[in-house]
């Protein structure tokens, strides 16, 4: 099973209970080498990631829709040379590490923790190598659990958040004001679940 679904759920296997699973490691073994090191986790078979505590399990047929869409919602911003992805991406691999609990780990990061110019959107503050309105791009996992939101808690929702985007953003946030209410909500929504 290589769904969305599946992936998403494999993914926060990983994420929140710290098990190993087939279908995650599956997803990245062609861009990611695997460690050297001796990897100790429990297997699980990739059916084991929708059938450990399947959040979704109740859902109705709408609701699934409502659910599958949002993801796709944020990779459709994510067009061109800019979007939503280009800073907050989905996963990052760790790197060679000593320490084997964070060698070579897939982490649902939901950013590239590098600097960006956010245009308006910067404190005009310069810190060390980052200019007045260059910001490192923040992690979005866990994002249903913070308020208020942005570096200095100017936006209330994630709404509000995304409309301040500017500078490198500017394009996404653009394309985010062109969906239609339905769409923004089903990606409102899909952020709330990472």
């Amino acid at each position: 099973m290589t769904t969305r679904k599946g992936i998403y759920l494999a993914i926060a296997i990983i994420a929140l209970i710290g098990l190993g699973n087939v279908l995650a490691q599956t997803q990245f073994r062609a861009q990611h080498p695997p460690s050297p090191r001796q990897h100790h986790h429990v297997p699980m078979p990739p059916t084991a990631a929708t059938q450990f505590g399947d959040p979704l399990a109740g859902l109705t047929p709408a609701q699934l829709a409502d659910f599958a869409a949002g993801p796709d919602e944020f990779e459709s911003v994510d067009t061109a040379e800019t979007g939503c992805e280009n800073c907050h991406r989905a996963i990052m691999l760790t790197g060679p590490n000593p320490i084997h609990a964070l060698d070579r780990k897939l982490v649902p990061l939901f950013s590239d923790l590098l600097l960006h110019d956010m245009g308006s959107l910067g404190d005009g503050i310069a810190q060390g190598t980052a200019a007045t309105a260059e910001m490192k791009t923040a992690p979005l996992w866990g994002l249903r659990a913070r308020t208020p939101l942005l570096h200095d808690g100017r936006a209330a929702t994630i709404d509000a958040a995304i409309r301040l985007h500017d500078g490198e953003a500017a394009r996404v946030r653009d394309r985010y004001t062109r969906l239609s209410p339905a769409q923004q909500q089903q990606l409102l929504d899909f952020l709330k679940s990472i």
